[in-house]
Formats: structure tokens, sequence, C-alpha cells
């Protein structure tokens, strides 16, 4: 701003005011200045710094997980962007999404060593970073660097986004208002933060289970326990080497809601089960929903005589739920359903059940 003070001295300076012109320059002096407001720094509790453990725990949590797509890549260093394609047995097809990857991983399980990836590819790295690959040759290089690397990424917990915080800049006494709204955004935030950057979450926010459960977090304290704690809370199983006998029926039990589609004993009673939803969790649990009630149950996996048996078990009186209590053998599994069969009533009569996937 330009302050100007135009002083008329038509006659004698010693005709002027001594007391009013100090006056008028002070008020005028003051008013030139710039507006200068303080920055209230948060409580050290309340604010998460360079070298605080909080910091490297959002961090490992935000990391790019690229386990998604180990049954393609065979790496849980990076992942492939979308969209990409392979070959399977003479088949192409196009990978848009992590249910692309799923549905590939359970129908075409036993082509695991055959899949082929068409070339070029872009690779997207644990911080986020992209590279393009031209050839296997240049995959199965990153492979062998990132098989030497530790895997710090926390898997069991997400956090659910948008996320709102605030920056302060301790020595320019800068502040700043910030939306998150994905996992890359938080990690170059936490990645790039300096010495003189302190950052203050604005809670509630809220963190992802592995098991689908949210959890609401109110303080820093509180966000340090629930990482610590949930860190630790599942197998991150980020499997690179695929067997035969391993098929993932827990994963695929757990990843989707179902309906039976067929029950049969001495006859079909398969409208016995019309209206019920089952649903599997990864802690063994399962539940069965019908007309706003919700039944528990419990599930396990095990392998007899070289077989892959699924055991179902209802404590409840509900007649048709007391026919799945049962040790089924896994006929045959895959996106669209699970087949399974079991020993009868009658000695020469099997009992079938088939799973359908929800849609």
């Amino acid at each position: 701003m330009n302050c100007l003070i135009l002083v008329n001295m038509k006659y004698n300076m010693k005709s002027i005011n001594l007391y009013w012109l100090v006056l008028m320059v002070t008020l005028i002096a003051f008013g030139c200045q710039k507006e200068y407001i303080e920055i209230t720094e948060p409580g050290e509790e309340e604010v998460i710094s360079a070298n605080d453990t909080l910091a490297r725990l959002i961090h490992n949590v935000v990391l790019k997980d690229g386990s998604i797509d180990n049954f393609i890549d065979k790496c849980s260093g990076f992942s492939i962007k979308f969209p990409y394609e392979v070959e399977i047995n003479d088949q192409v097809f196009t990978i848009n999404s992590d249910a692309d990857i799923n549905k590939l991983k359970y129908d075409y399980y036993e082509y695991h060593d055959d899949i082929e990836i068409i070339f070029p590819i872009t690779i997207i790295l644990h911080d986020y970073t992209e590279i393009i690959l031209n050839d296997e040759d240049e995959l199965e290089e990153l492979r062998e660097q990132f098989d030497e690397l530790e895997d710090d990424d926390i898997e069991c917990v997400d956090f659910i986004f948008p996320i709102e915080l605030m920056t302060y800049n301790i020595t320019f006494q800068k502040h700043e208002n910030v939306v998150v709204k994905n996992d890359s955004e938080l990690y170059n935030l936490f990645d790039d933060l300096e010495d003189d950057i302190i950052i203050e979450m604005l809670y509630p926010i809220q963190l992802l289970f592995y098991n689908e459960d949210t959890i609401r977090v109110n303080n820093n304290t509180e966000l340090k326990e629930m990482i610590s704690v949930l860190s630790d809370g599942c197998d991150e199983d980020d499997v690179i080497e695929f067997n035969e006998e391993d098929y993932p029926f827990a994963e695929l039990l757990t990843s989707n809601a179902w309906i039976v589609s067929l029950y049969s004993d001495a006859s079909d009673k398969t409208s016995a089960f019309m209206g019920y939803t089952f649903v599997f969790y990864p802690n063994y649990t399962l539940k069965a929903e019908h007309s706003q009630e919700s039944i528990p149950g419990e599930w396990k996996l095990y392998i007899e005589e070289l077989e892959n048996i699924i055991e179902i078990e209802f404590d409840t009186d509900d007649e048709s739920l007391d026919w799945l209590n049962e040790d089924w053998e896994i006929i045959e599994a895959g996106s669209q359903g699970v087949k399974l069969i079991a020993q009868g009533d009658e000695e020469d009569r099997n009992k079938n059940l088939y799973f359908s996937r929800l849609e």
C-alpha cells in the first residue's frame, strides 16, 4: 500500500501543531501495515511429525499392496496397472479390476504356471511410482530385486476416505486444510513429510478391518493402538508359488454371499432354502440370513484322504439348516459356485449341495 502524507506547509513549519502531526503519522503507519494473524499450533498430543511412530504406521498402511495380482505376476512388491491382457490356454482375458483377477484365479487355478502376460505393461511400485516393462525378462529382473526387500506394508487394516487434516509449517507459521481422497495421496503426504511440518488429523476417522468391520477412531493415541494391534490381526499370506492342492477355497467362500441353488437327498429339497443367504467369514464363523433372522454357525476346511472337506455346523432347530450339518467333500469350485457332496441317510444315496454366488 502506498501511503502519502500531504502536509500543506503554506507558511512557517512552526505553525503546525506537533501533537497532531505525530498522531497522524502514527495512525497512517499502522494503517499501512499488513494484517498479522497468529497461528496457534495444536498441542503435542494432537499432532504427527516426521519422526513419530504413528507417521511410520500410517505410511506402511497406505503403501501400495502388490499382492492382489500375485496369481498373475508372482510378486508382492508391485502390481500391474489396469487394464492389461493375459493369455491362458490360447484364450485372451482383459483384466480391468481386482474382481477380474480373482475370477481368473478361481476359474483357472490349474493354469497358474501357464499364464502369459501380454506386454508392454505398466507396473505400480509400493511408492506408487510407475514403470513400463516391455517383456518377460524385464519383469523377471524386477521380481529378483523385490525378492531381496522386506515387505513393510500393513494389509490387515485400511483407511476409509476421505480424511480431512491440517498441515502446519512451524518455520513460516503457515497452515493448510487438506482433504485426502485415497491411499496414494496420504502416502505422498507422509512420505514427503519434512521436520518443520506437523500434521493434525481432524477426527473422528474410520478404519476398515480385513473382515469388513469398521472401527471409529477419535484421536492419535487410539489410531496408533488400532493400527499396531490390527497390523497383526490377519494372515497376509502373500503367496507367490501356487500348487494344485492349494486351491483358495477359504478365500473364495469368504469373497461373497451365497445362496443354495441345489440341495437333494432322497429327493430335491432346494425349495426349502428359498430366501436364505449364507455368508462365510474369515474367522470361520458362518451366518444364514432369512426373513430378517440371522442364524449363526461355524465352518472349517480340512483334507482327508487327499479330498478337500468343508465342515458346516449350525446350532439350530431349523430343519433345513440342520440338513447342512455335514462334512462335505468339495467336488467343484469356481467364481460362480461351489459343488459339494456328502454321505446320504441311505447308503446308496449322496447328499448334493450347490452354493451359487449371490449377484
